[in-house]
């Protein structure tokens, strides 16, 4: 059984458990299972990283801001893996860089809007 710590927190498949004996559960969001999959690769589970991009991008268009005609910007706080492949596939700007959020174009900005309504949208 893998037990990893973050932040004085031991987590183990959506167990959390504070540095007392009390163990509580919590229900895991889209960025637990983001982060579970592409930080720690469970061995036993193959999955295709087309939909945590996909995932990811949709993710992008909640944080999106300073939006103009020509793009906007969107905090770049996800997996660097699936952030650097969003950027080969030129839907965002390079996310190695010292800036807090990443630039999506207006082609980018589609993208994460089709992304978000597909995954999230009640229609």
């Amino acid at each position: 059984m893998t037990v990893v710590t973050l932040g004085g927190a031991k987590r183990d498949a959506g167990l959390w458990t504070s540095n007392s004996s009390r163990p509580y559960l919590v229900s895991p969001s889209l960025f637990d299972l983001i982060f579970s999959l592409e930080c720690f690769q469970f061995t036993s589970m193959e999955y295709d990283t087309d939909k945590i991009d996909e995932a990811v991008l949709a993710l992008l268009y909640l944080t999106l801001h300073d939006v103009s005609e020509f793009g906007g910007r969107a905090w770049k706080g996800h997996d660097f893996r699936a952030m650097d492949r969003l950027h080969e596939k030129n839907l965002i700007s390079d996310p190695r860089s010292k800036a807090k959020s990443v630039v999506l174009d207006a082609s980018g900005i589609k993208a994460a809007e089709k992304a978000f309504r597909k995954l999230f949208g009640k229609n």
